[in-house]
């Protein structure tokens, strides 16, 4: 038997309901027993809402298969983008998206699924108190989401920049953008649901857009590259939910 509790903790919550082994249940979220650091999870099991000890949880009672079986926590991590879609189910083209979830930020991983299509696995996962599925590549047990190409540093032009998110049309950004940067910059780029970075080099800069960050930084730098034997990467930026961003340097 394992009991359901009203928090993260044996000593601290009370019991709901005792559960026998065997019992299904459903992941809905993780929490941490605030004096031990030890995980929980946060059910729907019974009829009802509480939180279990995540040593008692696992996808089969199969005694062989339970430690194995156990379910992971894990990040996501997409190579390519900064936001990762969490799907209805295990397909991108047939199921709607769910959440959007950052690089990094923690799941549970409940089960693995298929994409009826493809062939290609997915995860069913829960994260915040909800559950959707992740394709398997853009989850890992940790997440390193630096650029793959390193940013070249010094001889570059030293030149003021600015920038800002968050902001309704793409002109309030642009000119929040010039006013952070200072009275001799002009706008490099606005952009919305995206990310933008500027590379500045010894004869010019570019700007470019994309939708993740690390894309943005190595296009840029490419770019600019071709003008300039030095480049760096000075600034980057990414605006969501239909928000402006922009990016201003200091003319050349």
């Amino acid at each position: 038997m394992s009991n359901l509790r009203t928090g993260a903790g044996a000593k601290q919550f009370s019991v709901l309901v005792e559960l026998s082994n065997g019992t299904s249940l459903i992941v809905t979220g993780e929490s941490t027993n605030p004096e031990s650091g030890h995980k929980w999870f946060s059910v729907k099991a019974a009829g009802k809402s509480g939180f279990i000890d995540s040593d008692f949880v696992a996808q089969s009672c199969d005694p062989e298969a339970a430690q194995s079986a156990k379910v992971n926590s894990a990040v996501i991590c997409n190579r390519d983008a900064d936001v990762t879609n969490v799907r209805t189910g295990p397909n991108a083209q047939n199921y709607p998206v769910a959440a959007m979830l950052e690089n990094n930020q923690r799941i549970s991983v409940l089960a693995n699924a298929t994409n009826p299509v493809t062939g290609h696995p997915w995860f069913k996962t829960s994260f915040n108190g909800k559950t959707g599925y992740v394709d398997t590549e853009k989850v890992a047990k940790s997440c390193d989401t630096a650029p793959e190409r390193p940013v070249e540093t010094a001889t570059a032009r030293v030149l003021a920049v600015g920038w800002v998110v968050g902001q309704n049309t793409g002109a309030a950004a642009e000119q929040a953008a010039i006013e952070k940067c200072g009275s001799n910059c002009k706008s490099a780029a606005y952009f919305r649901n995206t990310c933008a970075a500027i590379a500045v080099g010894t004869k010019s800069w570019a700007a470019r857009g994309n939708n993740s960050k690390a894309t943005a930084q190595r296009t840029a730098l490419a770019a600019c590259q071709n003008d300039s034997p030095k480049c760096t990467v000075r600034a980057w930026a990414c605006s969501y939910n239909n928000q402006y961003g922009s990016i201003a340097v200091e003319k050349w």
